[in-house]
């Protein structure tokens, strides 16, 4: 399990992507339930795009996670208790159900998130993910 002192007083943006990561690759329930906020927004192109907490960190661990690179770019400090991170990640996983790769599935993309001070703990309010190909230069 991922030390909870790593969301308590001061923030380290690549440190915290990097532990959310983490819990995610290793499936780790406990952790992640503890880091998202339950105000948690996840933003995705889809047209039924509200999901809950719950509902995100059950389809962040559906997946089989192989690694991840974590990139942090920028952080905008938002008063004393946000923080705003845009990261570059790499991460490859298993294919899923009904996806036609036969190997494991490498992307790269943007993701941003926003993270709030919640009674002196950092966690994780909004999360906008995206791939690579669809960002232009």
């Amino acid at each position: 399990m991922l030390a909870m002192t790593e969301t308590t007083g001061t923030f380290d943006a690549k440190d915290m992507t990097e532990a959310l990561q983490e819990g995610v690759r290793r499936r780790d329930r406990h952790y992640l339930d503890a880091v998202v906020s339950d105000r948690m927004i996840w933003v995705m192109p889809l047209a039924d795009n509200e999901r809950s907490k719950q509902e995100w960190i059950e389809a962040s661990c559906s997946v089989t996670w192989n690694w991840f690179e974590v990139d942090t770019r920028r952080v905008l400090e938002i008063g004393d208790d946000g923080r705003l991170v845009e990261s570059w990640i790499r991460q490859s996983r298993e294919p899923v159900d009904g996806e036609e790769a036969t190997s494991p599935v490498t992307a790269t993309g943007v993701v941003v998130d926003v993270w709030a001070r919640e009674n002196g703990t950092w966690r994780l309010v909004a999360r906008h993910p995206q791939r690579a190909d669809s960002v232009t230069s």
